[in-house]
């Protein structure tokens, strides 16, 4: 925020869902005009070590058993092939509605173990990588979209205590954040 000259404010923060849209116009024109296919093996050796790891405590398979369910479900994923590929398109359709769901958890809606919530960043994780190894002209948008998401999160509860401070804005503060 401080190389870019934003400000925590409800402008500064639209401006900055304005840069995350337009980097994540750039990805996705990357990714659409992709022809690379994708092995999903590093997505299922991330979410397989979480299940490893959660092993090693009392409770640990029946702790892990969640984690080890990303894992197959993984690969029975019908956009899988039975070599463990896809396109490109498909897997960043999928590293997005996985990302979706993260976020749901968090808020409490579709709650999941930490076993698999972790499981399930892992994986996301690991698709992000192997679509950037295929087509790395898309890791750059992605990186700078992540930092400003980031500085948003951080952001918007200041731009609501600025709005606090005008009551005639406070208004207009409920509604931009009700809508955000």
């Amino acid at each position: 925020m401080l190389e870019q000259g934003i400000s925590p404010t409800e402008g500064g923060v639209a401006a900055m869902r304005q840069k995350v849209g337009d980097f994540a116009s750039q990805a996705a024109n990357v990714v659409g005009a992709s022809k690379q296919a994708v092995s999903v093996a590093p997505a299922a050796q991330n979410a397989s070590q979480v299940s490893s790891a959660i092993k090693q405590g009392t409770l640990g398979m029946q702790d892990a058993a969640p984690a080890q369910n990303v894992v197959s479900s993984l690969y029975a994923h019908p956009k899988v092939d039975q070599l463990g590929l896809m396109s490109v398109q498909d897997a960043n359709a999928m590293k997005q509605a996985n990302y979706k769901a993260l976020d749901d958890a968090a808020y409490g809606l579709g709650l999941k173990s930490n076993a698999e919530k972790d499981a399930l960043k892992a994986a996301t994780a690991g698709l992000r990588k192997v679509i950037e190894r295929a087509e790395p002209a898309v890791a750059e948008p992605n990186r700078k979209a992540a930092e400003l998401m980031n500085a948003i999160r951080v952001s918007e509860g200041r731009a609501l205590l600025e709005g606090n401070k005008n009551p005639v804005h406070l208004g207009a503060s409920i509604g931009w954040a009700a809508n955000n």
